[in-house]
């Protein structure tokens, strides 16, 4: 096994996992309804709070900004991933990678 075969098959495992975080990302996004509007009719049971405020607490936690293009929004998809920021879990209200340190 030579070295170009090596890098060979290495970008050849780069480009399926671009592939499947991309295929990913859209999937996500091509599926109907706001993921936001969801989880803000769950603060609102939990909380007793207005959906305004429910509604504006969800697009922050799920840094969720439907006014952004698609564009923008899957640079800094791949931008987070590139620095390890795995995003917020939405049952715990905590950092995924601290989850993920306490296992």
């Amino acid at each position: 096994m030579g070295l170009k075969y090596v890098l060979k098959k290495f970008g050849i495992f780069i480009l399926f996992v671009w592939a499947a975080l991309s295929l990913t990302f859209i999937l996500v996004h091509l599926m109907p309804g706001d993921p936001a509007y969801v989880l803000a009719t769950v603060y609102m049971q939990q909380w007793n709070i207005k959906f305004e405020e429910a509604y504006k607490m969800a697009q922050e936690s799920l840094a969720w900004d439907p006014t952004k293009p698609i564009w923008i929004r899957y640079v800094e998809y791949f931008a987070n991933l590139l620095k390890g920021n795995l995003g917020e879990s939405i049952v715990y209200r905590e950092s995924i990678n601290k989850i993920v340190a306490k296992s």
